[in-house]
C-alpha cells in the first residue's frame, strides 16, 4: 500500500505467507524472513508476548524501515497504583497541561515547542531544495534529509505525548479534561503552536490508557466557562484576551491564576471535586485558595516526564 500525500509505503504478511521470526533473548538484533525478500536484519525494541500472527512492514518518507507485530495477549496488563484520587487539566500553548489534584497539589507542564526548535534547520533544507533541480541527485538527497528532519519532530511530539499521557492516566483514579475544538481552532492565526502542542494525540491517548488501567476519564462541555468563572465565589466574570494569566475577581477579591483557576473548574464541573465534599468542608474552595501558596505547592520536583 501506498500513500501519495506523504510518501508512506506498506505491505502486510500474514501466517499463511509463512514469515519467521528468530531472536535470542537479550540480543537486540533480530531476523525477520519474509517470502519473496529472504532473510532482514531489524533492531529489536522489546520481546514478543507471544507468537505474532501478522507482520507490518512500513517504509517512510525519510527511506526508514519499520517492522510492528500483532500478537495476541492473554491475562490482565500491570496497572499502576494511582497516587490521586482525581484531577482537572487545562490545556494550553503557553503551558501545555496546568494540572491540579484533588489533594490541592497542581503543576504546570511547559509546552515543548518542537517545532520552534527545528525551525531555523527546516528553513535551511527548504531554501536548498528549492534551489535544486527535481530529478537530481542532490534534490533527492536533500528531500530525504528533510524527512528525516520532520520525523525527527513527529517522533518528539509522539514521545512526548505517550509519556504525559502515561503520567497523568498512572498517577490519577479520574480525570476531568475539557472538550477542545482542535479543528476550529487549528483555522485561527495559533494554528501552527496548536498542532505542535498535539493536544488530540494527548487526550485520545489519556482516554485509552484510562480504558486499559479501568480509571474514570470524563469531559465537559465544550462552551463550559472555564476560564471566565471565579473558583472561589463563582461568579461570571466574562471573556478575558489571552494575554491576560492573573485577574482579580471583582466579588470576592481573589487573584487568580488564569490557567490553574480553570482547571479547578474543570474538575469541578466534571463533578470531581464536589464528590468529595461529603468528608467535610468546601473541597472546592480549598483546592482554589491553594494557588494563593502556589510556589510551595506546585509539584514541579515531582514530573516524571521528560519533555524534549
Amino acid at each position: 500500500m501506498t500513500s501519495r500525500r506523504d510518501g508512506e509505503q506498506s505491505a502486510e504478511f500474514t501466517k499463511s505467507a509463512r514469515f519467521k521470526v528468530g531472536h535470542a533473548d537479550g540480543c537486540k538484533w533480530g531476523f525477520l524472513t519474509l517470502p519473496k525478500i529472504g532473510r532482514v536484519k531489524l533492531r529489536w525494541t522489546r520481546d514478543l508476548p507471544s507468537t505474532p500472527n501478522t507482520v507490518n512492514i512500513m517504509r517512510h518518507a525519510d527511506g526508514s524501515y519499520e517492522a510492528s507485530f500483532t500478537v495476541q495477549v492473554d491475562g490482565e496488563t500491570d496497572t499502576p497504583k494511582p497516587l490521586h484520587e482525581a484531577c482537572g487539566i487545562d490545556m494550553g500553548l503557553d503551558s501545555l497541561m496546568s494540572i491540579v489534584y484533588t489533594d490541592g497539589t497542581r503543576e504546570k507542564i511547559p509546552h515543548p515547542r518542537t517545532l520552534k526548535r527545528h525551525a531555523r534547520r527546516l528553513r535551511k533544507l527548504d531554501k536548498q531544495l528549492a534551489r535544486e533541480k527535481k530529478g537530481s541527485a542532490n534534490h533527492a538527497k536533500t528531500r530525504i534529509l528533510r524527512a528525516k528532519a520532520y520525523s525527527r519532530i513527529q517522533n518528539q511530539r509522539k514521545d512526548m505525548a505517550y509519556k504525559l499521557a502515561s503520567k497523568v492516566a498512572g498517577e490519577n483514579q479520574a480525570v476531568a479534561l475539557e472538550t477542545l475544538n482542535v479543528k476550529g481552532l487549528a483555522r485561527t492565526h495559533m494554528a501552527k503552536s496548536l498542532l505542535d502542542a498535539n493536544w488530540t494525540r494527548i487526550i485520545d491517548r489519556i482516554r485509552q490508557l484510562g480504558v486499559q488501567y479501568g480509571r474514570t476519564v470524563k469531559r465537559i462541555d465544550r462552551w463550559y466557562p472555564s476560564s471566565q468563572i471565579c473558583s472561589i465565589c463563582g461568579r461570571r466574570d466574562g471573556r478575558k484576551p489571552l494575554d491576560v494569566r492573573v485577574w482579580k475577581c471583582p466579588k470576592c477579591g481573589a487573584l487568580l491564576d488564569r490557567d490553574w483557576n480553570a482547571a479547578v473548574n474543570i474538575l469541578d464541573a466534571a463533578g470531581l471535586a464536589e464528590s468529595l465534599n461529603a468528608r467535610g468542608g468546601d473541597v472546592r474552595r480549598g483546592l482554589a485558595q491553594a494557588g494563593r501558596n502556589a510556589d510551595a505547592r506546585e509539584t514541579g520536583t515531582r514530573r516524571t516526564v521528560s519533555l524534549h
